[in-house]
């Protein structure tokens, strides 16, 4: 695989072949070949070998596409329902966006108390173009003197930064031990600012007016002591222009950190209007305004 993606490095422009009138933009090695079967590796690595495989026994049986004709969009809509995950992103960024992610990294550690330590990442991407940066779960592997762990954080931001309690002062930090992702880590950096947001706060959706998709980020301050941070309730709502709920996009527990939410209106679900979406979290509670067009 290491030699697969020094392969698909090279790979220009999308999986996706807008110009079919030369053999060699359809049949390109570096970005047919050996990029899609990094995309493949990579789903693998967000779905888990037994999702994954299921996908693929599922792809192949579907009635409809059995012995058929299908496309990008098919496999899509099953690794959605096998997985139960939106991976619109995914698909997005890989088949039909261009490039690949390049990390700098950097990390530090805070004592909370005896062996008690926050392990605070940050990731920072360059500036890609089409998209600008990656959305991708990433891996990240520490081990301390009491424990060896491998988590993994869902980076949606050009530049992002986590705060994991761990168990002893981690000695060894590593981004994707795995290589599970196609990427380079350019710069290694010492993290020495405060990486949490400062207040809460929910940001206007883009685009906006939209259809069918629209992004909402919302920031989640530390409400914890001055190095130990806590996890709280957040929950974000959408309502029509009568006050009625019209889909939940978040209620769970939340790091401090920033967040995209993507809100998806499949076919028939709304009518064109103004909705509304409003986020509660502690004793926060904003409500802004957003325009869905046909």
């Amino acid at each position: 695989m290491n030699s697969v993606m020094n392969s698909a490095k090279t790979a220009t422009g999308t999986i996706y072949v807008n110009n079919i009138n030369y053999v060699s933009e359809i049949f390109s090695s570096a970005r047919s070949y050996n990029k899609g079967a990094v995309v493949l590796h990579m789903l693998r690595g967000i779905l888990g070998d037994e999702k994954f495989f299921q996908t693929l026994k599922e792809y192949l049986d579907e009635p409809g596409l059995s012995y058929n004709v299908a496309v990008t969009e098919d496999f899509q809509r099953i690794a959605e329902r096998v997985s139960g995950y939106n991976l619109n992103y995914f698909f997005r960024e890989w088949i039909y966006g261009s490039g690949y992610p390049k990390y700098i990294f950097g990390w530090r550690t805070e004592q909370v108390s005896g062996n008690a330590y926050n392990l605070i990442v940050r990731v920072n991407q360059k500036s890609n173009t089409d998209p600008l940066f990656f959305t991708m779960p990433i891996q990240i592997y520490y081990t301390t003197p009491l424990e060896s762990k491998t988590i993994t954080v869902f980076n949606d931001q050009q530049e992002q930064g986590w705060v994991i309690p761990v168990n002893g002062n981690p000695s060894f930090v590593q981004l994707d031990p795995n290589n599970w992702v196609l990427k380079d880590i350019v710069l290694y950096i010492s993290v020495t600012e405060e990486v949490l947001p400062a207040k809460f706060q929910l940001y206007q959706n883009y685009p906006n007016p939209f259809n069918p998709n629209t992004t909402i980020k919302y920031t989640i301050p530390n409400v914890g002591t001055k190095h130990a941070s806590s996890a709280q309730r957040v929950v974000l709502k959408v309502y029509d222009s009568l006050g009625k709920e019209v889909a939940t996009l978040v209620d769970e527990y939340k790091q401090p950190g920033s967040y995209n939410c993507e809100l998806k209106i499949e076919n028939g679900e709304l009518t064109s209007g103004i909705y509304f979406y409003k986020l509660t979290a502690a004793n926060f509670s904003q409500t802004k305004k957003m325009i869905f067009l046909k």
